[in-house]
Parts: structure tokens; sequence; C-alpha cells
């Protein structure tokens, strides 16, 4: 963990927002304005990350002061200004959340109890009952979380050696996204499973550099910490086993061996413990699949306005796996011309849809062209394909679509990044 403690963002940031958070509420007797109280807490810790940020090369705090400004004016913006505008996503999810965020703040037993919004709402409402019950406090700690995945990606992108434009790219490519930063101003659950996602995605890039067991630790503690949210995200996990039985340090080469089969015996052991044990915390959105009907009604759902490939039935295994290129494809791209109902749809698929398109299209049709750091590549290849086709086969709405595949977002840019930096060292010996 004390590799992960050096990434700046986090020893200032967040451990100047703990503070403040404990002063808040050893002086909340004695404020009369909550609101003007929370945005005075945002103000401080505004210096915090301002610091932060400080302690990073010229070339790029430029682009993180950016990308943080941007995530700030989003989450006023939805706060007050949303009767001129309401952002994507901020809705019947983000009410909800509120208000289950401000029940358990006047009622800490509902905590233990089934409410919408689940871990998520009892985190807000845990913050609520310390401090106040402003939404603005729980918007901002996704702002601050958006800004700490991005530094995070970009300090992945060095320990990887990527080429300091390929980074810039990549870091700017994240930032700016219009789907990151709206996520990252609203009060929504996404990038607390981004976070999660990539940290846990930081300590496999660790391992990847360093084959120390700490690390292999972190990366399914971590990824199970995002499941908790969401459990789609848990098949990320299923590329880090692939990576943790058969790559092999020395070699650099993938390779079957005794060693690979003690640790896949020992990730099924701690898989089945783990599902068998808290499955009902950790798996909550499988705990409703009891059976294949309810997998085959899971791939045939369809809800709301933008529901795409309506006249797609699966009702078997056959079709499921048939059909599932396709539905992973719309999965990424959606909202589809063929689908388009107006302007709003058709900016959404220029600015979201075709971007993740093309960087994972580019990705993988140069997967098989490059050489360097080729099974790092495979291996993260398998995280998405596997976390694709779940979410691919769950989902059959725009809306859902946007925000699941903005969960392993930061992935998909981290692949691109290699791919372009391997492409460049490839041709550089070659030469």
């Amino acid at each position: 963990m004390k590799y992960l403690w050096k990434v700046e963002l986090l020893k200032i940031a967040w451990i100047g927002l703990l503070i403040e958070i404990i002063i808040f509420n050893f002086i909340k007797p004695f404020i009369i304005d909550f609101e003007v109280a929370a945005i005075c807490l945002i103000g401080i810790n505004i210096l915090f990350v301002a610091i932060g940020i400080s302690k990073y090369g010229k070339k790029m705090r430029g682009l993180f002061y950016s990308a943080y400004i941007v995530r700030i004016l989003a989450m006023f913006w939805d706060v007050y200004a949303r009767d001129i505008f309401v952002f994507p996503g901020s809705g019947a999810d983000s009410e909800g959340f509120l208000l289950s965020a401000t029940r358990i703040a006047n009622d800490l037993g509902l905590i233990k109890s089934s409410i919408y919004g689940g871990v998520y709402s009892k985190i807000l409402g845990g913050l609520f009952y310390i401090t106040s019950t402003e939404r603005l406090l729980g918007q901002y700690i996704n702002v601050l979380l958006g800004i700490t995945i991005i530094v995070i990606i970009y300090n992945i992108l060095t320990i990887l050696g990527i080429n300091e434009k390929v980074k810039k790219t990549s870091v700017l490519v994240m930032s700016f996204l219009p789907n990151a930063v709206i996520f990252s101003g609203i009060l929504l659950r996404e990038n607390f499973i981004v976070f999660f996602t990539v940290v846990s995605f930081y300590f496999f890039i660790r391992w990847y550099k360093n084959p120390r067991n700490k690390y292999i630790f972190y990366s399914i503690l971590f990824i199970i910490l995002a499941s908790a949210f969401h459990s789609g995200v848990i098949g990320i996990a299923i590329g880090y086993a692939f990576m943790y039985m058969f790559y092999n340090h020395t070699t650099n080469e993938l390779s079957f061996n005794k060693r690979t089969i003690l640790i896949f015996v020992f990730f099924v052991v701690i898989s089945y413990i783990v599902y068998f044990n808290y499955g009902d915390i950790f798996m909550a959105k499988f705990s409703k699949v009891e059976g294949v009907e309810d997998i085959y009604n899971t791939a045939n759902s369809r809800r709301g306005e933008s529901a795409y490939l309506m006249g797609l039935k699966i009702d078997t295994w056959w079709k499921m796996i048939l059909f599932s290129p396709i539905k992973m494809f719309y999965f990424l791209v959606s909202p589809l011309p063929m689908d388009w109902r107006d302007i709003r749809d058709i900016i959404t698929f220029f600015i979201d849809g075709i971007i993740y398109f093309y960087l994972t299209v580019y990705s993988f049709h140069n997967l098989r062209k490059v050489k360097t750091q080729k099974p790092l590549l495979i291996g993260i290849a398998i995280i998405l394909l596997v976390s694709i086709f779940i979410f691919g086969v769950g989902v059959a709405n725009t809306g859902t679509a946007m925000r699941h595949r903005h969960k392993i977002f930061p992935i998909i840019v981290t692949f691109y990044a290699i791919v372009v930096d391997s492409k460049k060292n490839d041709k550089r010996s070659s030469i």
C-alpha cells in the first residue's frame, strides 16, 4: 500500500478532506448555514488538491488542474443550474441515492438494512451523519475520486514507462471525455466503482513489474470492494487470474507449470470462500441469478426509451454465445445510427460511443502486430473481453451501457496507451 500512498494527491487531498470532515463534526452544533459550511469545506479542500497537483511535472500540472476544475464546474452546475440543463444520468438514481442517504443520516440504524443504493447510499449516509445532509458534499467526493482516478492512471503509465506524448494523450482523453466529467460531478456511485477498479488495476500492474504476493492480494481485495457496488466488475479478476497463473517474470512469457497450477488452485479456493461466505455482500447483483432462466431474463431485459436490439431474444446457451458479439458491440458503441431518436443521441454517439469504438478496435487490431509487453497486453485483452461480455449480455439500454462501460474506461485507455507505445518501440528497434 505504501507505493500507492506515493501518489501525492492521495496523501495531501484525501488526508486534508478527512481532517476537514472531523473538524466539521466538532463545530456542527455552531453552524448556522450548512450549505455555506459545505461550500467552505470544498473551497479549503480545493487548496489541498492544488498543492497535491503542484507536485507533478509542469507538462502534466495544467492538464490535472483543468480536469479538476471542469469536474468542479460540473458539480456546481448539477446542483445550482439543473433548471437550465440536466446532465444525462442525473435523475431518478441520484435522487434515490440522496433520499436513502438522508434517511440513514437521520436514523443510523438503517445502515444495517437493505436500502435503495446499497453500499453507496450507506457510505453517503455515514458522511451525512458526520457532517450534514448537503448533497454538495456527496458530489464533491465524486469530484475528488474523479481526479484521483486520472492521477493513478498517470502513475500506472509512468510505471510502465510509456512515452510522454502517449501518456499525455491518454490522460487528456481520461480528463475530458464528457461522461467521465459528468459521472464525476453528479450523485452516482460510478466513480466509487471506477476508483476501486483502478486501484486494483494499479496493484496488478505493480505485480507485473515486480512479482510480490502482496500485490496479488491487494489487486483482488480492491476488485472485491469494487464488486460490492456492482458485481459486473468481478470479471476483471478472471484476467488477473490468467496472468497470475501463466505469466513467467523470468522469461517474460506465458507458460504452464506446477507453479501456475498452484496459483490457479489458490485463486479458485479464495473465490469459492468469498462467494459462498460473502456473496450476499460482494455479489449483490448476481444474487438474483438463481438459474438458467434468470440469466436469459437478464439478457432479454429491455428498459427505457433508449433500449436497443428489441427483436433479439436469447433463450438458449448457444444463442447467448452466438449473439454475444452483437451485444458486446452495442454495449461499447450505442446509440448506433439506426437507434437515434434526437440530437442528444447523435451527440452521445460522437462524444462517447465512437471514442470507445476507436480505442477498442484500434487496440485489438494492433495487438497481434506488437512485440513489446505482449504478455501484459494479452492479459489486459482478456480482462476487457470478459468484462465487455458480462456487461454486454446483461445490458440492452444505451443509458445503462454508457454508465457500465465507463467502469472499464481507464483500463481501455491504458490498453490503448500500451499498444501505441509498443508500436513506437517496435518501430525504433527495427531501424
